[in-house]
């Protein structure tokens, strides 16, 4: 016993000590106390996953056969000459066959959508109608059990007819997640239209809704690009293989988000300052110091065996996406909405220059997990933050995340430094 307390000591004491060096501990106590069922949500959420993931592994048989049984007759609407082999779970044409190995049988994704509703019922719990909300189970597992025929049917498809490296590489790799993403939103949006899952407002509060919450949706103005941005990531490396060649259709797609709720916009507030030049200048220099061994050349023999026109056009719409679209669709998402709906569920009268060391170190490390160089990500997501705490304005954010990636599409078109974007 003596040996396994000491090896629990040694191996917590760092974290003990990053955790007091970013907050004293009555900080954490409290944060504890305030969020206690935050907390107890969160860990039964991973908890349902783990538990639901473990009891469908031992039941996918059924599940693959009417997966396999389903796609074979999607393929049999496009091909006459549909391979398969119903022991082995193979299908495919004479040019192209996948085995549909258990994890494609699709009880991932009915987990995933499964504990997806089980947050999301009770986020919104106060709005929900139950039992009927209920319902929205057994629709979001049916609904992603047919995607899953439709990705497998597909990919096939798209191995046989179009490529064999975007099926094996992209879109197997993607479909699925855009897949997931379409089903959750669209039972989103589904409990919003049908007054069947959620209670009406005649039914929370007799009096009419007020005018100005309709015409003015914050919440989906600050989230809607950045949602918009990643199903566009997911999309073009879905259809691509090795090098992104769709890649302006993220700007394009971005871009329409952004027109879709200029009327909020315009309403706030959008003066900047010079520190916040000095801001994004030092992420770009951190970003820099940060930058692993990551090998570039790729990116750069597929820009440059492109004809010219179109490589300048790619050229273009990269530089676009990366140095004005994408800071905005990023910096509302993170610091105009996360940094202040870490603060108070009503996130939309807490001012922006509100500090808490949960949205500040909550908002910053989520940036960077997203970015992928995480800590790198993380502290740029911290100046970031730091620019809008300043003053209690956005805009400083936005346009000190402009410069850093200007700066960083300048670096690799003058030095060649392709690992930058790659």
């Amino acid at each position: 016993m003596a040996g396994g307390n000491l090896s629990v000591v040694f191996t917590m004491g760092p974290l003990k000590a990053w955790l007091l060096a970013a907050a004293p501990f009555r900080y954490w106590r409290g944060l504890i106390s305030r969020e206690r069922l935050a907390f107890l949500a969160a860990a039964g959420a991973g908890i349902a996953a783990w538990g639901l993931g473990e009891l469908t592994r031992n039941f996918w048989r059924p599940l693959a056969q009417g997966t396999f049984v389903l796609s074979k007759e999607l393929l049999e609407i496009i091909y006459e000459d549909v391979l398969y082999d119903q022991t082995d779970h193979v299908l495919g044409t004479p040019h192209f066959l996948v085995s549909i190995a258990p994890e494609c049988s699709g009880y991932e994704g009915i987990g995933l959508v499964t504990v997806f509703l089980a947050i999301y019922l009770w986020l919104f719990r106060e709005r929900m109608r139950f039992p009927h909300a209920l319902l929205l189970f057994p629709l979001g597992a049916g609904a992603i059990w047919l995607a899953n025929s439709v990705r497998i049917a597909s990919l096939i498809a798209i191995g046989t007819s179009y490529s064999r490296e975007v099926a094996l590489g992209g879109f197997h790799s993607q479909a699925g997640w855009i897949a997931f993403a379409i089903i959750a939103l669209s039972l989103i949006v589904l409990t919003g239209r049908l007054g069947l899952f959620v209670r009406t407002p005649a039914e929370d509060d007799p009096k009419p809704a007020a005018a100005s919450e309709e015409s003015h949706p914050v919440a989906e103005a600050l989230l809607v690009p950045l949602l918009v941005l990643m199903g566009a990531v997911m999309l073009t490396s879905a259809l691509s293989h090795e090098f992104d060649w769709l890649y302006p259709l993220r700007p394009v797609l971005t871009a329409a988000a952004l027109w879709r709720y200029r009327r909020v916009y315009r309403e706030w507030d959008w003066s900047w300052t010079w520190p916040a030049l000095a801001v994004g200048i030092a992420v770009f220099v951190s970003w820099l110091l940060l930058e692993g061994d990551t090998d570039g050349s790729a990116l750069e023999a597929a820009v440059n065996g492109l004809p010219e026109g179109r490589r300048a056009a790619w050229l273009v719409f990269r530089v676009l996406g990366s140095v004005i679209l994408v800071p905005l669709a990023e910096e509302l998402a993170f610091r105009g909405y996360l940094l202040r709906r870490l603060v108070s569920p009503h996130f939309e009268g807490v001012p922006p220059g509100r500090f808490t060391w949960l949205s500040f170190l909550g908002s910053s490390l989520a940036f960077g997990l997203v970015h992928g160089r995480w800590l790198a990500g993380t502290l740029a997501g911290m100046a970031f933050a730091a620019a809008v705490y300043r003053r209690g304005k956005l805009a400083d954010a936005i346009v000190a995340h402009m410069v850093t990636n200007a700066l960083i599409a300048f670096w690799v078109l003058a030095f060649g430094e392709w690992r930058l974007w790659s």
